[in-house]
């Protein structure tokens, strides 16, 4: 595929492009918005996706990646190494708009909220020591209700 390439030779997709399966998308490459990528594509670390992308099945997306409001991810997905069960996306939570991921593992959960990224323990005690409590009651809900629900 031929895009035109930013300071850091990542690709520069327009919004609405459809990449076909199996393609290697270059670290630090950013894809507008409603774009669709195949079955198993790869997408390198810090890349960013814009709103309402679709992954296709069996995708890897690299460490630090980015995805915009209302993307979705097809079954089988991985974050780095690890396999996404599920993928949940919620804002607003204190008023600011301000996003958080959440991302279902076998054994854990990763937490991303804004230059924060790590399990749902250490973003707990992040809030905590922030004083972010409203963060910790409804993140922890969340998370909690998403296990029973698929036990």
């Amino acid at each position: 595929m031929n895009f035109k390439l930013n300071e850091k030779n990542g690709w520069i997709v327009p919004a609405y492009i459809e990449i076909p399966a199996n393609t290697e998308i270059p670290a630090y490459s950013a894809l507008g918005d409603r774009c669709t990528l195949g079955d198993c594509c790869t997408l390198g670390d810090c890349c960013t996706l814009g709103d309402c992308c679709t992954l296709g099945d069996c995708c890897t997306l690299g460490d630090r990646c980015k995805l915009g409001d209302r993307c979705t991810l097809g079954d089988s997905c991985t974050l780095g190494e690890r396999k996404i069960l599920r993928f949940l996306c919620l804002s607003n939570i204190d008023g600011s708009g301000r996003q958080i991921k959440i991302f279902i593992h076998e054994d854990e959960e990763t937490i991303e909220a804004g230059c924060f990224k790590g399990t749902l323990k250490e973003f707990c005690a992040k809030a905590k020591e922030e004083d972010k409590l409203r963060y910790v009651r409804i993140i922890t809900a969340v998370v909690k209700a998403d296990k029973e629900e698929n036990k």
